[in-house]
């Protein structure tokens, strides 16, 4: 390799690589030359003379990876008794030693009681990618339910904390719980801590007080750890149990609430009840004669951002003194208006959002109450039949097959059969996941059936990817989880020599002459596969006439000077045309030093194509959806619109315009499935996320907003290439 037009003995000091040039000329003085063939998997190499071989893309723009340890997984389960193994990795091997440290904590699941604390360091030694850490579980002869605990990951030596740095380990009771005698599940037994917090739309979530406006009216809650020989034990009590505590003194009214939050306690996450019969749970009472309530808190208004939730209480007086347990019917239930603008359609019990407990006047008085096990419980014998995933998200690695579990409200007396098929996706079809549809049938008596996805191994580092799993309704009525979301974990590492892969684009936008470049996938049995290549590979294609050239820019400089040279594969022609490949090295003037009015034009799209044609692909990617595939349901705002990647929705209008529509849904024939329902408006939101990015500069726009009701919300924003990396809002956004 040279340097051009230079003299004497050139060097390349390769700390920052600004660019790299591909050109073809003719092989002496041929002038009409022409010709095609394939490039894939552009790379760098090291010392040892091994460099990429696996088709695993590195995202454009981000340059060398950052070495990063995390654990192989987020979840892992264990029966009680047995030993937990949680396998750390590294992105990639490393040439010295790698250390991080890692540490349970408690959850559900309690240290010394459920399980054995463990921490300490991790090392990695070098060309080592896998660790483990062992968690040892205790067995005990207690019906109770399945546990959880929190293993971290912190301190990393030699490299960066990827994702996930947190993983859970579900400690699974090998007893059979029987309470309520037929169906139970665990609402809140209070062992976790009580977690609190605020949602997007600045409403508490978690556990929290309310109260009259009275000074004199206090409450506040805690918990309270007690043994079997506590006088506050539970009838039947065996070791230590935690306790919900409330002291109050009331004016008026005063109560607790638990509104069901996510783990990061950031999401007001409503539960489906609907299938239950009724609740039960623990309480200690005073015989002070104080009138309580015990009230759920259903659905919200649709696209609510404020606590409309429509209130239903059963109440009860405090005339018994020590435990009582209570166990009450739904049916038990009243209605509750407060004036808050709940709905009022009935208590359906399929978004139940929260719990609270409720204390009117104490005449002045401190009282402590007591509470435990909250649980849900019992068949629905009067519910509507209805059908729904029995969660809204699943997980599976890349190459295994998915189970999606599909349950009736309740068991039915005939045979019922609901319709499903897989939809909207990050996940690229055939290539990462295998479509399916059909319809699932229960006889009668049987509650649950499943769908399997089958996911496809493809030897790349993409990050995790998604597909949508949709019910549609044949002869029975559609409950609350009418979809779920996949995520297809990606189990491949990142190749931190591999510059560019060509995996449904290229990065080309700066080309000169006559050439036409497209990206073309060979499957392993192709002829013209590449050797060793993935079970699918796309390559670019390129076709010329005559002398030409494209070349990439780097947003920033890459570090290149630890390697010793560049591979790539080329499919040639024998066609005698030299290929020539130029590396622009050490730019010597960067935006960053150059004043504004010096600046120059280094991209823009003027959308000059004929009437009706998509945005380029290989600068313009589509988000699909209403946000669950970004785990964003309604893009954070409540939105009613479905995102599409179909022209009719965005496409050149054959004027140099690009044109984007919000067009009105069918919703009575619509196979598009939204937060609420059936789709009611479709449109297009298009991002150059991995397509391509700059440094400093300035980017413009000309941009014409329609008139139109109140609800339209056309933007136009930039966001850090590192969003995927940092989350927002650390990655910044200019509006």
């Amino acid at each position: 390799m040279y340097r051009e037009g230079a003299s004497g003995i050139p060097t390349l000091s390769l700390s920052a690589v600004a660019s790299y040039f591909i050109q073809f000329s003719d092989n002496g003085g041929d002038t009409s030359f022409a010709g095609t063939f394939a490039i894939d998997q552009m790379a760098v190499f090291g010392p040892d003379g091994i460099y990429y071989i696996n088709g695993i893309a590195n995202p454009p723009g981000n340059g060398v990876t950052e070495l990063s340890v995390q654990f192989e997984a987020s979840d892992y389960t264990v029966i009680e008794g047995n030993t937990a193994v949680l396998t750390a990795t590294l992105n990639t091997t490393s040439t010295v030693p790698v250390t991080v440290t890692y540490a349970t904590t408690d959850g559900t699941a309690v240290a010394g009681t459920h399980y054995t604390a463990n921490s300490g360091t991790l090392v990695f030694p070098p060309n080592s990618d896998t660790q483990t850490i062992t968690v040892g579980t205790i067995d005990n002869s207690a019906s109770e339910a399945d546990k959880a605990l929190t293993v971290t990951l912190s301190d990393p030596v030699g490299a960066i904390l990827g994702n996930p740095a947190e993983a859970t380990l579900t400690i699974e009771d090998d007893e059979i719980v029987d309470i309520c005698s037929t169906r139970s599940d665990v609402v809140d037994d209070f062992e976790n801590g009580l977690a609190t917090g605020v949602d997007g739309d600045g409403n508490s979530i978690g556990f929290f007080t309310f109260k009259d406006p009275n000074a004199s009216t206090t409450v506040t809650f805690t918990t309270n750890l007690v043994s079997d020989t506590d006088p506050l034990a539970l009838p039947g009590q065996s070791g230590d149990n935690t306790l919900y505590q409330v002291d109050l003194n009331v004016a008026s009214y005063a109560g607790t609430t638990h509104a069901f939050e996510n783990i990061p306690v950031d999401t007001w996450t409503p539960q489906d009840w609907s299938s239950y019969a009724g609740i039960s749970f623990w309480f200690y009472g005073q015989n002070t004669g104080t009138v309580l309530g015990f009230e759920i808190q259903d659905n919200r208004q649709p696209g609510s951002t404020t606590t409309d939730t429509e209130i239903w209480n059963y109440t009860f007086t405090d005339d018994f003194e020590g435990w009582k347990k209570f166990e009450l019917r739904f049916s038990e239930f009243s209605r509750k208006e407060i004036g808050n603008g709940a709905p009022n359609d009935g208590f359906g019990l399929e978004e139940v959002h929260s719990w609270a407990f409720l204390s009117l006047e104490t005449d002045g008085a401190d009282v402590t109450y007591y509470m435990d096990d909250v649980i849900v419980c019992g068949v629905a014998s009067d519910k509507p039949l209805s059908i729904g995933f029995d969660q809204g998200k699943y997980t599976v690695d890349e190459g295994g097959t998915a189970a999606l579990t599909v349950e009736l409200s309740k068991p039915y007396t005939e045979t019922v059969s609901v319709d499903y098929a897989t939809a909207e996706a990050t996940a690229q079809e055939d290539k990462q996941y295998m479509a399916v549809s059909g319809t699932l049938t229960f006889p009668a008596g049987t509650v649950t059936q499943t769908i399997s996805v089958q996911t496809i191994a493809d030897e790349k580092y993409t990050r995790d990817t998604r597909v949508t799993v949709n019910l549609y309704q044949n002869d029975v009525e559609l409950g609350f989880q009418r979809r779920a979301v996949l995520t297809i974990v990606d189990t491949d590492m990142v190749d931190p020599s591999l510059v560019d892969d060509f995996e449904g684009y290229h990065p080309y936008i700066n080309q000169e002459g006559t050439l036409t470049l497209t990206i073309d996938t060979l499957m392993e049995s192709d002829a013209m596969a590449r050797p060793g290549q993935a079970p699918y590979e796309d390559v670019l294609t390129v076709e010329y006439d005559g002398e030409t050239s494209f070349n990439r820019i780097f947003s920033q400089g890459q570090d290149w000077s630890g390697y010793d040279g560049v591979s790539l594969w080329v499919y040639g022609q024998n066609s005698g045309d030299t290929f020539t490949y130029t590396l622009h090295d050490n730019m010597t003037a960067t935006t960053a030093t150059v004043d504004p009015e010096d600046w120059v034009l280094v991209w823009s799209d003027e959308f000059n194509d004929p009437a009706g044609t998509p945005p380029n692909p290989n600068v313009w990617k589509h988000e699909i959806g209403d946000g669950a595939l970004n785990n964003i349901v309604g893009w954070g705002n409540s939105e009613l619109q479905y995102y599409s990647n179909d022209p009719a929705n965005a496409s050149t209008d054959g004027l140099g315009n690009l044109v984007i529509r919000m067009n009105e849904v069918n919703t009575t024939t619509t196979d598009l499935v939204c937060w609420y329902g059936p789709c009611e408006y479709t449109s297009a939101r298009l991002i150059t996320q991995d397509r391509i990015d700059f440094e400093y500069g300035r980017v413009e726009a000309r941009v014409q907003v329609p008139g139109g009701p109140d609800g339209l919300w056309p933007a136009f924003w930039m966001l850090g290439s590192d969003i995927t990396e940092v989350d927002w809002p650390q990655s910044g956004e200019i509006d």
